[in-house]
């Protein structure tokens, strides 16, 4: 019943062993490593940015920075935090904006 990305994952058939390695209860899941995420999202870094390139001059993927973690912007346990905004400020896009 989570609202956050996890909620998501699971609703589509995906479980925490998928990501993580490791089920609830095993010990400290290990972060998912970004081949992970791009294995569903896109394949590799460079076609994510093309998928996402309407986001124009806030489009992390295809930033100054190279290829971020996922997990900077994409907490998949809380909520979706714009990691430019560290520096920047930009809007967070509407698609990631939660509803209270």
């Amino acid at each position: 019943n989570s609202r956050f990305l996890d909620g998501r994952h699971l609703g589509v058939g995906l479980t925490c062993q998928g990501c993580h390695g490791t089920l609830p209860g095993e010990g400290a899941p290990q972060p998912p490593d970004i081949g992970k995420c791009l294995s569903c999202h896109g394949g590799n870094y460079n076609a994510l940015a093309t998928r996402t390139s309407a986001l124009g001059e806030m489009n992390p993927h295809n930033s100054h920075i190279g290829q971020s973690d996922c997990a900077n912007c994409h907490g998949v346990h809380k909520p979706f935090e714009y990691y430019c905004n560290v520096c920047h400020s930009f809007g967070v896009p509407k698609r990631f904006k939660l509803d209270s």
